[in-house]
């Protein structure tokens, strides 16, 4: 049964309350609306650099709130009208065995008279199921599947343009 705790009784020794918070928001929010309706990159980049600064800042602070929150609910807790519990996170992990023994069973499946499919069209097979398992347009193929076929991720991989990114470079003074 959760734990109910009246404002009052609570000692905060916070300093800074969701208002504050909030007011950050609401910054951000008339930030957006200001480069909505147009903005140089001599006012833009500052503002964008400033962000930046602040969302490292919102990460760590996200982070440690989080710590301390999970630390504090052993038991769920009612706060204002909302129950807060603790929950796993849940991962799925591929079962590599697994994965292996059904692309083998796949490949090597004897065909409608119950021939064994020749060795170069069961590879096929097996590079197009692995392919649709393992490949995306998006990903890069990973190093140690490169290192067993002597390649390098350049060898195999085109580069292509997908926008622009801002690149700082410092004047020496």
């Amino acid at each position: 049964m959760a734990t109910r705790k009246k404002a009052s009784t609570v000692k905060s020794t916070a300093k800074i309350e969701p208002v504050d918070v909030l007011a950050c928001a609401d910054i951000c929010q008339q930030l957006t609306a200001e480069a909505e309706a147009g903005m140089s990159a001599e006012l833009a980049i500052p503002r964008l650099e400033a962000i930046e600064a602040l969302e490292a800042q919102l990460k760590a602070a996200k982070a440690e709130l989080t710590t301390q929150a999970l630390r504090g609910l052993e038991k769920q807790k009612i706060i204002g009208n909302a129950v807060y519990r603790r929950k796993p996170k849940v991962k799925m992990r591929p079962d590599q065995p697994r994965i292996a023994g059904l692309v083998r069973g796949l490949v090597a499946a004897p065909d409608d008279r119950g021939e064994l499919p020749p060795v170069l069209d069961a590879v096929d097979r097996a590079i197009g199921v692995m392919s649709a398992l393992y490949v995306s347009p998006s990903l890069v193929p990973k190093a140690g599947g490169m290192k067993m076929l002597g390649r390098y991720v350049d060898d195999v991989c085109t580069e292509e343009s997908n926008g622009f990114e801002i690149e700082k470079v410092e004047i020496p003074t």
